[in-house]
This record gives C-alpha cells, structure tokens and sequence, in this order.
C-alpha cells in the first residue's frame, strides 16, 4: 500500500485531480444558469476551458516531445476560466455556493501549472516570452 512518499507520487497529477474535482462544482454551477448561459454563454465557455485544461493535460504529459506547447496551452485555458469565473461573478450569473470551491482548486490548478512551466523552463523548453524585449518591426 503505498503511503505519503513523495517519491513514488506521479508529477503533477494534482492538476488533474483539481481540474476533476472543480469540474464537480462547474457542472451543478452550470445548471443553474439561464439556458442561453449554459448552451451558448458563460457556462458552455467555463466547460470548454475546464475540459480543455484536462485535453492539455494529458498530452503534455503523455508527450514529452511537444510538452512545452501543450502547457502553454494548458496556461491559456486556466487564464481564460479565470476570467470567465470573474465575469461570472461580476454579472452575478454564478451562485454564491459554487465560487470558493470554484476559487479553491483554481489555485491549486494554478499553482500546479506554474510548478510544471517553471521546471521546463529550468531545462530549456518554455517558449513563452513576452514583447517587452523584441524590436517594433511596424
């Protein structure tokens, strides 16, 4: 039976067990939308980033090659739930009970991304850059 070591735990895997578990809190969150929120809206919008952290997930761990591009991926799915997850709020289209725990594995989520991007960064694989740096060429 295997216990708390760290050292026989899959890398990363908190990402998928939080994406898993928040979906649990989407999907009722969801059904309480308006019908034009959950087929067309917000709450389709919310189901498709969740769902597509998981798609992201999985490749880049499965495919070490292309790694790099499937985090990165993975990064701008997390950042446009977040944001969905604030508009939802700020248009109140999201019930009270379903955004701490929304809140809660968001920052796991992030929290595991950011450790994954950061540890292909060290080894010379991330390719997000910003513009700051780069010459205007218009």
């Amino acid at each position: 039976m295997a216990r708390g070591n760290k050292a026989n735990r899959e890398p990363f895997v908190s990402i998928q067990a939080e994406t898993k578990e928040m979906l649990r809190y989407i999907e009722p969150a969801v059904q309480h939308m308006s019908r034009h929120e959950r087929y067309n809206g917000y709450g389709a919008a919310l189901k498709e980033s969740a769902l597509g952290i998981l798609r992201e997930y999985h490749i880049a761990f499965r495919c070490k090659s292309r790694r790099s591009e499937h985090i990165e991926a993975m990064i701008g799915h997390f950042y446009t739930l977040a944001d969905l997850v604030e508009l939802c709020c700020l248009f109140a289209i999201l019930r009270d009970e379903y955004k701490l725990p929304i809140a809660m594995r968001m920052e796991r989520i992030e929290e595991g991304i950011n450790k994954w991007y950061n540890s292909i960064s060290r080894q010379g694989l991330g390719q997000c850059t910003d513009d700051s740096g780069g010459t205007d060429s218009d």
